[in-house]
């Protein structure tokens, strides 16, 4: 993300010069304050907070703002005013996106209070672009309910309603669509998400459980049961399972969750899971659109969204596994990080984390072979390089 330059002074306007009194950018109250940008833009707030906060929105998208408002303001023939349109159309598309790209980025570096109104600008701009109840709305509104409930209890009615209105839209979609709701299965997946966090935060262990269910099934429907996007529902599904007290259930999610990140980085299961039980997800049903049209290549670097879904779930398991398990699963979870740590550059992160699984697997492995009886000196041979995380 770009350094945001320093926000230009604000303007105390006075509102009885106003013929129409201003409203807040954001929260509709009215207006004492003016923000003004290059290009004539002018925003107005009811407090200094609130504009520093949007601030941070419309610094990256002004220049867009600004062209916007100079072909609104043009004149000329039909003909040009046509081409104009179909040009302001396209300018708002840009608009749309680069809003919902700073809301995301914002959302996973959990900084909710500046992602707020880049997610409520996103949502906006949507409507404007699609009207208030298309299905491409539905990005907006998960993205207006995961920073309303960032920033705390006090907003999760609101992101109730967000998630609400997402699922009305997206239940009326499935209704009008000759194929259903196939075509929104990873909106689909989003949404639970959100929904089973939203429980899970109030405590609301069974709906919890239910939502994050649903999760795993529509992103298996996505994209195949071993495509990336099931890790982090079957991890939060686990979680949610372990806050009930279902430990077996719980644990049986998080072995799931490293089979997928190690189907990804290796195509295979590493020898000393599948010593300890552990098995990859059922294949993929073959010629399956979704999977096909989703599956990520061998080894592929994550995506930023999946990056930090996939050091959410491992860091979880692997506070979990310390609790409740023995050193061969920690260990496990420990060798996915790295190989997470390593699709993302960050090398000394995951030498780091092989660092601290070497000496207990090692010291593992010799007691086993006490137990068997072997007294041949143990030969450790290093793995090919296509192979290691380090």
């Amino acid at each position: 993300m770009p350094v945001t330059p320093p926000m230009p002074p604000l303007l105390t306007i006075s509102l009885l010069s106003q013929k129409v009194a201003p409203k807040d950018e954001l929260s509709g109250r009215p207006a004492n304050l003016r923000l003004d940008l290059p290009g004539g833009l002018k925003f107005y707030y009811s407090s200094a907070s609130t504009a520093a906060m949007d601030y941070e929105t419309l610094v990256h998208v002004a220049p867009i703002l600004a062209d916007i408002m100079s072909e609104e303001n043009a004149g000329g023939s039909s003909g040009e005013r046509a081409i104009r349109a179909a040009k302001i159309r396209s300018l708002n598309e840009q608009l749309a996106t680069l809003y919902g790209e700073l809301a995301m980025a914002r959302n996973l570096a959990k900084q909710y209070d500046i992602s707020n109104p880049a997610a409520l600008r996103y949502l906006r701009s949507l409507i404007k672009l699609h009207g208030e109840h298309s299905v491409e709305l539905v990005p907006g509104y998960l993205a207006l309910a995961e920073s309303n409930m960032g920033l705390g209890p006090s907003r999760a009615s609101s992101a109730s309603e967000m998630l609400f209105t997402a699922l009305s839209i997206l239940m009326t979609a499935a209704r009008e669509s000759k194929d259903g709701d196939s075509a929104h299965h990873a909106l689909h997946y989003r949404l639970y998400i959100l929904y089973g966090r939203l429980y899970l935060s109030q405590d609301k262990l069974a709906q919890s459980v239910e939502s994050f269910s649903k999760a795993v099934y529509f992103a298996s429907l996505a994209g195949g049961p071993e495509h990336l996007g099931v890790a982090p529902c079957m991890y939060l599904l686990g979680s949610a399972f372990l806050r009930a007290g279902r430990k077996y259930h719980a644990l049986s999610s998080f072995k799931y969750v490293l089979s997928v990140y190690n189907m990804h980085f290796l195509g295979k299961t590493p020898a000393f899971a599948v010593a300890v039980g552990y098995r990859p997800p059922p294949p993929a049903a073959h010629g399956s659109v979704d999977s096909a049209a989703s599956a990520s290549p061998l080894g592929s670097p994550l995506s930023p969204l999946e990056d930090c879904q996939a050091l959410e779930a491992l860091n979880g398991i692997l506070c979990a596994l310390e609790a409740h398990c023995g050193a061969f699963s920690v260990e496990e979870a420990r060798w996915t990080l790295a190989l997470v740590h390593k699709s993302a550059g960050r090398k000394r992160d995951a030498m780091e984390a092989l660092d601290s699984l070497l000496p207990s697997f090692i010291e593992t492995l010799v007691s086993l072979r006490k137990e068997i009886g072997s007294n041949e000196t143990l030969e450790l041979t290093t793995p090919p390089l296509t192979h290691s995380p380090a």
